[in-house]
C-alpha cells in the first residue's frame, strides 16, 4: 500500500540560472512536493511519531533551495 502526501505551491526563495549573473538574485520558486509512503503503522496507532512531520519536510526543502546557488 502507498499513501501520499502532497505539500503544493510551497514559496521558497533561490538563487537559480544557467548565468553567472541570474544566480546572483534571489526569486521565488513555487515548488509541489509528493511523497509517496507507507502510514498503515500511523493509521492503526493514531500516533503522530509514526507518521511524517510534512512542516519538517517543507522546511528542509526551504533550506536546500537556500543553501547555495543551483544552475
Amino acid at each position: 500500500m502507498t499513501d501520499r502526501i502532497a505539500i503544493q505551491g510551497l514559496a521558497v526563495d533561490s538563487a537559480i540560472g544557467v548565468h553567472a549573473w541570474e544566480r546572483q538574485l534571489r526569486r521565488p520558486l513555487l515548488l509541489d512536493l509528493e511523497l509517496l509512503l507507507d502510514l498503515r503503522a500511523a493509521g492503526a496507532s493514531d500516533a503522530l511519531a509514526d507518521t511524517v512531520d510534512y512542516q519538517q519536510i517543507a522546511d528542509l526543502a526551504t533550506a536546500v533551495a537556500a543553501e547555495k546557488p543551483y544552475n
